[in-house]
């Protein structure tokens, strides 16, 4: 039995065209928002009421899911020294709950999830939910979404990430698994919002 398969991507690389007609090319059939706040000053037509029209015209299902799957959490209980904290954030009942639906999704249907950034190693797509959706179902094979409709597997993207840190040579005091967690705190320390500070670019 093959697995099933969930897709995510960044909308930034895309004009509104050439992102559906992308998704519609690998077969994606629902589009999860998972921006905390689905709205961008500088690409309006991805706000969430622009882009859930677009979505549709093209048979599309447009769903936010950013309350459980966002990078913003409300909750000051997820946030360590101000900073959202991907672990505190993964361990957390709406988090789980919304893999849990993604997971049972993923049954019927072809998933994307959405957020702003081109690069899935910046954006908490990947460092947050991708990384922490396969613990919970390793019988999922993610792939991410880049600019010119070309795909990423995790694994190359897992790659790509170990080769940033200088950790992709095997080390002899860690196993494989902890050298990917360790290399993805890492990223996420680069990535995470900060209560301090607010960024123009949605997540």
């Amino acid at each position: 039995m093959s697995l099933c398969k969930l897709y995510t991507i960044g909308y930034t690389p895309f004009a509104v065209a050439e992102f559906m007609t992308t998704l519609k090319d690998l077969g994606i059939t629902v589009l999860v928002d998972v921006r905390s706040v689905p709205h961008s000053a500088r690409y309006p037509e991805f706000d969430a009421s622009s882009i859930k029209l677009h979505a549709h015209e093209h048979g599309l299902v447009y769903l936010h899911m950013g309350g459980g799957l966002g990078a913003r959490p409300n909750d000051p209980a997820l946030y360590t020294s101000g900073v959202a904290d991907f672990k505190k954030i993964a361990a957390s009942d709406g988090f789980e709950r919304a893999c849990q639906r993604i997971r049972n999704g993923l049954e019927r249907y072809t998933i994307c999830l959405m957020c702003a950034e081109q690069d899935p190693a910046d954006c908490h797509r990947a460092i947050l939910i991708a990384h922490y959706f396969r613990k919970l179902y390793p019988d999922v094979e993610i792939s991410h979404i880049l600019a010119g409709a070309r795909v990423e597997s995790q694994q190359e993207l897992d790659y790509r990430i170990l080769s940033k840190y200088g950790m992709d040579q095997y080390s002899f005091d860690s196993t494989e698994v902890q050298d990917l967690d360790n290399a993805y705190r890492k990223r996420e320390k680069k990535i995470a919002y900060t209560l301090a500070t607010e960024r123009e670019v949605d997540a």
